[in-house]
């Protein structure tokens, strides 16, 4: 039997607003979302993507395409 191979995406923001926190950091998001992605499946067999947004926001996010 083959066995379905699953893709988990983090996604991972930070604002300019945010970064005064350091709970909040891109570090210890990913960190975070990672573990608690490791506990959805129980199998081996998936990838993991990661989407970060550092610093940007909606109003300057024209800027960066």
């Amino acid at each position: 039997m083959l066995s379905e191979k699953y893709t988990i995406a983090l996604y991972i923001r930070l604002s300019i607003d945010d970064s005064k926190t350091e709970s909040l950091s891109i570090h210890n998001q990913r960190l975070s979302l990672r573990k608690h992605a490791e506990t959805l499946l129980d199998t081996n067999e998936y990838e993991i993507l990661e989407f970060v947004d550092n610093g940007y926001t909606g109003t300057n996010l024209a800027e960066v395409r």
